[in-house]
């Protein structure tokens, strides 16, 4: 499954609109941790998962850059299932380059996290599946 995540996960981008132009780009999956396992009892299957990673990324919009991640905690395999999900922002960041981390990386309805988001639920839809 980390693997699978891995692959998913990172490369990710989202050009940013505006004049000024930008993206934002998931760069690798860190502080893997938990356990995923597939077990036969009494003739049923059952998948266990109980998982928690970060995806940091970065950006950049005209000649400013910078960092951060978004850490992922409570990533089961039930269906319907929402994992908590929480951004930090790198200190070295500009001002400017924080908002617009802000509007594109927190919020859960528009920009990169929804973008991993279903990323991710197409990894938990195959792992259930097996």
């Amino acid at each position: 499954v980390a693997d699978r995540l891995r692959a998913a996960l990172v490369g990710v981008t989202l050009d940013l609109p505006g004049d000024a132009g930008g993206r934002i780009r998931s760069t690798a999956v860190e502080s893997f941790s938990g356990d995923a396992s597939v077990s036969i009892s009494r003739g049923k299957r059952r998948r266990l998962m109980d998982l928690a990673f970060a995806v940091a990324f970065e950006g950049e919009v005209g000649s400013s850059s910078g960092r951060g991640r978004l850490h992922f905690s409570d990533v089961t395999a039930g269906e319907g299932d929402q994992p908590e999900v929480r951004a930090e922002l790198s200190e070295d960041a500009p001002p400017a380059l924080r908002e617009v981390f802000g509007a594109f990386v927190r919020p859960a309805g528009q920009g990169l996290q929804p973008l991993l988001l279903a990323r991710l639920a197409e990894v938990l839809a195959e792992f259930r599946q097996q």
